[in-house]
């Protein structure tokens, strides 16, 4: 199979050749310029420019960078087309639309500016199948890495302390002892001092006024008797 190179190569000769025939038959087909189509509506134009003089603007390089393109000037005004070609480029004066611009032309046509002025040159394309489209390469896909689930990330915040909650309704048992009637000597400190009597001393004092009591009935009893016989002997 041959190489991008000797492909290139030999289209570029095919249509130098090609070219070449249609300068020989050129004078044959004047004299029948009657019959020929002229053509003068361009497909659409092109500013000048420095770089746009040259082939490789519209036609584009082969492997090795040599322009697709073939150049011709001086050239007819009309311009007869005798061979197949992608790209037909007119170029006259040095304006906005100095260069005018066919797509895929039809050989046997006659082309011509649409302003009426002179052709200063014209640039041929070859046929869209004996060109090579430039080699646009692609920029490698960056993945994002899959995000792992169920990981979890440790938290950097201190843990909050928090205040343990007050019980409502505890009461506090006091620590006082309570107090001990009739014993002085459990009193608690601050209250009033208790009277000191005894159980003991309370039944002497009864147990006196009792045999007190018991001693004066006696007594008037006795008194009593006494006078009781001096009234019977009067």
């Amino acid at each position: 199979m041959p190489s991008p190179r000797a492909r290139s190569g030999a289209a570029v000769a095919a249509f130098l050749t090609a070219f070449g025939a249609a300068l020989v038959a050129a004078p044959l087909l004047a004299t029948a310029s009657a019959d020929v189509v002229v053509d003068s509506t361009p497909d659409y134009t092109v500013p000048f420019s420095s770089a746009a003089n040259q082939p490789e603007f519209f036609c584009g390089t082969g492997p090795d960078g040599e322009p697709l393109g073939v150049k011709y000037e001086p050239v007819d005004t009309p311009y007869l087309l005798v061979q197949p070609a992608s790209l037909l480029v007119l170029k006259a004066g040095a304006d906005a639309a100095a260069n005018e611009v066919w797509v895929d032309p039809t050989a046997g046509v006659a082309y011509a500016r649409s302003d009426g002025k002179s052709i200063s040159h014209v640039i041929l394309c070859p046929p869209s199948s004996t060109t090579t489209p430039p080699v646009t390469t692609t920029p490698p896909v960056t993945t994002t890495p899959p995000v792992e689930t169920g990981t979890v990330t440790p938290s950097t915040t201190p843990p909050v302390t928090s205040t343990p909650p007050v019980e409502t309704g505890s009461v506090t048992p006091s620590t006082t002892a309570p107090a001990t009637s009739g014993d002085p000597s459990t009193s608690t400190p601050g209250d009033p001092a208790l009277p000191a009597t005894g159980s003991g001393d309370r039944a002497g004092v009864l147990l006196a006024l009792g045999a007190l009591l018991v001693a004066g009935g006696a007594a008037v009893l006795a008194l009593s008797q006494r006078r009781t016989p001096g009234r019977h002997a009067a």
